[in-house]
C-alpha cells in the first residue's frame, strides 16, 4: 500500500471511518442507546469534533475544562445524533467557506475555535474578524485554486473535498508572535483556517490547502499509533518554525511538504500541456515548489537525527522519500 499518493476512494474511505468512529465513540460516553435501524447518522462537521474534544479533554491550554463547557459539548452533539442525517448542500462538494465572525459562526463554535485551533499560550494566533471584501476575495482566490486543482490532479481533489468541509477565513489581531499562514487541528478535524494576509494569490492557497489536507489525512491515518515512539516533550530544531518541535511536528511537516512538493509540480506538468497559467502564475507556483522541496528534505535530516519511528511511520516517510528523490533528485544533493 502506497501512504503517499492521493485517492479520492481513500479520502471518502477516510471520511466514512473518522465520522463513524466520532459517532460510536459520543455514543459511549453519552450512554446514548444505539440507534434505530434505519437511522444514520449525520456527516461530522469539524465543530463536531471539537465538541467532542470539549466533552473528553482538557483544556489544550492546562487544566479541566469548566462543566457548563462539557454540558454544552454534550447538548450540542445529543441534538446532532438526533437530527440524523444531513443533507450535504456544499455547492459541487466544496467546502464551506466563512469568515471567522458571530455573523458565520455560533458563540460556542468560536469558542471552540478558539480553544483547539489557538493551543499554544506563549505564542497566540490572536484570530480576528475580516471584511465582506477580504472574504470576497480570499473565495475567489480558493475557488481558482479549487477549479486548478480539479483540472491538474483529480485525485487530489477528490482526496481534499472528501475530507476537508470547513474554511474558516481570519488574520491575526497583533498578539501572535509568529505570522502563520493557515492550520488544521485533530480536535477540529476536517476544517481548515487561513490567514488571509498570508495569501495573496490563488498558488498559496493551492499549496496550503495541499498543506493542510495533508495534515487531516495524517491524522486520519495515525489516528490508532501515530509515526513515532517520541514524547512530545522530546524538541528539536524544525525548518518550518523558530521554536523547537516535537518530532511528530516535523514528521507532519516532511509529509505536507513532499505533498505540496507533488501537487504543485502536478500542477505544472498539467499547464506544460493545457497551458492555463499565466507567466507569473507559472513563476509562483515554481518558487513554491522550490520551497517544499528544501523543506522536505531538511525535514528528514531532523528526522535522520531524532526520530524513533513506528512501522507505519517508516512506511509512510518511505513512500514520501521514494516519489522525492524520484522526481527531484538534484535538489537532494
Amino acid at each position: 500500500m502506497n501512504h503517499f499518493d492521493p485517492a479520492r476512494a481513500r479520502g471518502k474511505s477516510l471520511r466514512c471511518d473518522m465520522d463513524a468512529l466520532l459517532w460510536k465513540s459520543v455514543r459511549a460516553v453519552l450512554s446514548l442507546l444505539p440507534p434505530d435501524e434505519g437511522h444514520i447518522d449525520p456527516k461530522a462537521r469539524p465543530f463536531d469534533y471539537a465538541a467532542y474534544s470539549d466533552l473528553v479533554l482538557d483544556d489544550p491550554q492546562g487544566g479541566a475544562l469548566e462543566p457548563e463547557i462539557r454540558d454544552r459539548a454534550a447538548h450540542t452533539l445529543r441534538h446532532r445524533l438526533a437530527v440524523g442525517l444531513r443533507k450535504d448542500d456544499r455547492p459541487e462538494g466544496h467546502p464551506r467557506i466563512e469568515a471567522f465572525a458571530s455573523s458565520s459562526f455560533s458563540l460556542d463554535e468560536i469558542s471552540r475555535m478558539n480553544r483547539w485551533w489557538d493551543t499554544e499560550d506563549f505564542n497566540p494566533m490572536g484570530m480576528s474578524p475580516i471584511s465582506d471584501e477580504d472574504c470576497s476575495i480570499a473565495r475567489e482566490r480558493l475557488n481558482q485554486a479549487f477549479a486548478f486543482m480539479l483540472e491538474a490532479d483529480p485525485e487530489l481533489s477528490g482526496e481534499i473535498l472528501a475530507i476537508v468541509d470547513e474554511i474558516v477565513l481570519t488574520r491575526p489581531d497583533g498578539s501572535n508572535r509568529i505570522d502563520y499562514s493557515a492550520g488544521s487541528s485533530f480536535a477540529l478535524w476536517g476544517g481548515i483556517l487561513f490567514n488571509v494576509d498570508q495569501h495573496p494569490d490563488w498558488p498559496r492557497y493551492y499549496k496550503n490547502l495541499t498543506h493542510e489536507a495533508g495534515h487531516s489525512l495524517l491524522f486520519a491515518i495515525g489516528r490508532d499509533g501515530g509515526f513515532v515512539r517520541n514524547e512530545p516533550r522530546e524538541v528539536y530544531a524544525s525548518p518550518v518554525r523558530d521554536d523547537p518541535r516535537p518530532v511528530d511536528g516535523i514528521f507532519h511537516a516532511a509529509f505536507v511538504a513532499a505533498r505540496e512538493s507533488r501537487a504543485l509540480h502536478r500542477l505544472l506538468e498539467w499547464n506544460d500541456s493545457a497551458g492555463r497559467l499565466s507567466e507569473a502564475e507559472q513563476v509562483s507556483v515554481e518558487t513554491i515548489l522550490d520551497e517544499s522541496v528544501i523543506t522536505f528534505w531538511q525535514c528528514c535530516e531532523s528526522l535522520d537525527h531524532a526520530a524513533l519511528f513506528t512501522p507505519l511511520g517508516e512506511a509512510v516517510l518511505r513512500d514520501c522519500q521514494a516519489y522525492m528523490a524520484a522526481n527531484f533528485e538534484l535538489l537532494t544533493q
